[in-house]
């Protein structure tokens, strides 16, 4: 592995916690000796001295290192290693990969021996430096690390260890060696550069952090990851004026992908300038059609001006919507609010099918069927919504719903009654079980505690008083009835476009013998429900009335 890479590395290994346990090493380890060819190894040692079965071990071991199953190749080097004493390259393996399975023994026998038959070996002393790190010795490990890229100074399993471990002793000793490194190796300064932030982020000190990007960014002005993590660094400190300079300035040298674009556009949204953040995000979304983030602005835009066609456009176009069941239901709300219904019900059927497991997008497919009165369908989304979803209210009311439209009474009244279990203030269930209770059984007083339950909760909901009209009504009390049905304002009434409200307020009427009043309502039934046997009915006898 060249330097460049072996030093992206350590950037991950300086990112994460440092663990003074040798872990690191291991890591480490497993990139140096034990990523080594197995043809590559086969060369290093002479097959003539062992014979050929030594020669075929030696091969399936140096095998089994490169593959990373490393427990098995250290078995097979050991048993050689006991025929072929003192072999450097055995040994070497054994040592290596010691470190690797994190084997104390081990790595004090083979690091040990490999130590003493090469003690001016780089990567013996490496090694060794790995084992005092292990055992808790911090700087005798730092004094060998440094011996050894004295001898080897670009082996880059060394400087990653070598960087790990005086990050944890001496931050200023490590952010020295960094700079040296940047120096010998300037084509991968901007790597090491990050690397020496991350230390004085590390310990705390973001205004030498601050410090030092400034200082980098003017020398290089056209390399995007400082900009963005001396961006970073206003934002955890809580500068967003600080932080759009930042993203400007990369804006200013053209450096600005779609990402980019979008965060200056959020931080305009901030500072309340609509029309220049929306600038950004369209920009952003010619770079990147799907951008996830800009769509999502693009999206809010669109929906707080009421064009929900442009916003379902804008939110199919994001990479987000092919994997987020979420956008599904946002997509098929915006269809229904532009009046196309069958797409909505469609966009919400293909989501039922693509995301079978998404409870959310089950729910809201079940609710379209429901509206579609596919009451059958519905019920065994809802039933199976239910039963992984057992303390859910609003799936168990609306399955309580559906098993009222099929007149399954039983099945409805214990799902109500589970509901009102959880949560016995429901004023919805508590209303919906009273109407029932009223209107299909002969438990019109048990109905009425429910209805009277729910008013109480909301007083001025116009479905709860026409509950209580409705209880009156089957109590024969017609003019407390239609006194409750005219307390609903003509404004509620039409705004809810309810066919039950405009049918009691019809036949409360004709039983008091308003005969003008109870056609004008039963012709209200018919606008909306021309089907309705009730009121073609009863409109025929009242009109007979009017007419005579």
């Amino acid at each position: 592995m060249n330097i460049k890479g072996k030093i992206i590395l350590s950037l991950f290994v300086l990112a994460a916690p440092l663990a003074l346990n040798g872990a690191d090493l291991s890591e480490a380890a497993k990139s140096g000796e034990a990523g080594t060819s197995s043809s590559e190894k086969a060369a290093s040692i002479v097959p003539e001295a062992y014979g050929s079965e030594f020669y075929s071990d030696f091969i399936e071991a140096a095998y089994l290192e490169e593959k990373g199953r490393y427990k098995e190749a250290f078995e097979i080097y050991e048993r050689l290693y006991n025929s072929a004493n003192n072999d450097k390259t055995i040994l070497s393996s054994l040592a290596s990969i010691s470190m690797v399975l994190k084997d104390s023994k081990a790595m004090d026998k083979y690091i040990s021996a490999y130590y003493a038959l090469a003690p001016q070996d780089a990567k013996a002393i490496s090694l060794r430096a790995g084992l005092l790190w292990s055992r808790g010795d911090l700087k005798g490990a730092a004094q060998l690390y440094r011996a050894a890229l004295s001898k080897d100074p670009e082996d880059p399993d060394t400087i990653t260890r070598y960087v790990t471990l005086i990050s944890a002793l001496d931050s200023d000793e490590a952010v020295e060696y960094l700079e040296l490194l940047a120096k010998q190796y300037p084509s991968i300064g901007s790597m090491l550069a990050m690397n020496i932030v991350e230390i004085y982020l590390k310990q705390g000190d973001s205004a030498s952090a601050e410090a030092y990007l400034k200082k980098y960014i003017s020398a290089n002005p056209y390399e995007v990851e400082p900009y963005t993590l001396l961006a970073n660094i206003y934002e955890v400190q809580g500068s967003p004026s600080k932080a759009l300079k930042v993203y400007l300035d990369m804006e200013k040298y053209g450096l600005a992908s779609a990402d980019i674009l979008v965060k200056i556009g959020a931080y305009y949204v901030l500072e309340e300038n609509k029309d220049v953040a929306m600038q950004y995000f369209r920009r952003a979304k010619a770079l990147d059609k799907g951008q996830a983030s800009a769509a999502e602005f693009l999206v809010l835009d669109a929906q707080s001006r009421g064009d929900y066609e442009t916003a379902f456009q804008l939110l199919t176009e994001s990479s987000a919507y092919v994997s987020e069941p979420s956008f599904h239901i946002r997509a098929s709300y915006f269809l229904s609010k532009a009046g196309q219904n069958d797409k909505s019900m469609e966009v919400l059927r293909d989501a039922y099918s693509k995301f079978p497991q998404d409870n959310e997008i089950a729910f809201y497919y079940a609710l379209s069927l429901i509206d579609l009165k596919d009451y059958k369908q519905a019920k065994e989304i809802l039933s199976s919504l239910s039963e992984k979803n057992s303390d859910n209210e609003s799936v168990l009311f609306h399955y309580s719903y559906v098993l009222e439209r099929l007149g399954e009474y039983k099945e409805m009244e214990k799902a109500l009654k589970k509901i009102l279990e959880i949560n016995p203030e429901n004023a919805d269930v508590l209303n919906f079980y009273g109407y029932y209770l009223v209107d299909k059984t002969r438990r019109v007083e048990e109905g009425g505690e429910y209805i009277k339950k729910a008013l109480a909760a909301n007083p001025d909901d116009a479905a709860f008083i026409d509950s209580m009209a409705w209880y009156y009504y089957k109590k024969k009390e017609y003019e407390k009835a239609y006194e409750l049905l005219g307390s609903i304002s003509a404004e509620d009434v039409a705004a809810l476009q309810d066919v039950e409200i405009y049918l009691h307020l019809a036949q409360t009427a004709q039983r008091l013998e308003l005969w003008s009043d109870s056609a004008d309502y039963y012709n209200k039934v018919l606008e909306l429900d021309p089907k309705n046997k009730t009121a073609k009915k009863n409109l025929k006898k009242v009109t007979k009335k009017i007419k005579s």
